[in-house]
């Protein structure tokens, strides 16, 4: 089968176009991990695990995917800096104050 949008050749069972991410016309369910409603859930609260499910969505383009995997990546470094800030800057001091009294 020939991908009407970039004329390359897809798979025979293939529902989306490997390099464009257009629908090749079959009607089937997609898959629950091509949902785009889970990969933005999956992206904002655990977004190292939304990488996975980001690459196999076919939907995405290659510079989409790579995008995306950037800013899940920026944004977990993000958070694991603000955890580290908040345990060394306000739970640290609670506890370097119990162990000077001791």
């Amino acid at each position: 089968m020939i991908c009407h949008k970039c004329q390359k050749e897809a798979g025979p069972e293939d529902s989306y176009c490997r390099f464009c991410g257009a629908g090749l016309g079959n009607n089937e369910v997609t898959p629950w991990y091509s949902n785009i409603s889970l990969i933005i859930l999956l992206a904002v609260f655990f977004p190292i695990v939304a990488i996975p499910f980001i690459w196999r969505n076919p939907q995405f383009s290659p510079k989409a995917k790579k995008l995306s995997t950037t800013a899940c990546v920026m944004y977990t470094l993000f958070l694991i800096g603000m955890i580290l800030y908040f345990f060394f800057f306000h739970i640290g001091k609670y506890y370097l104050q119990i162990y000077k009294e001791l």
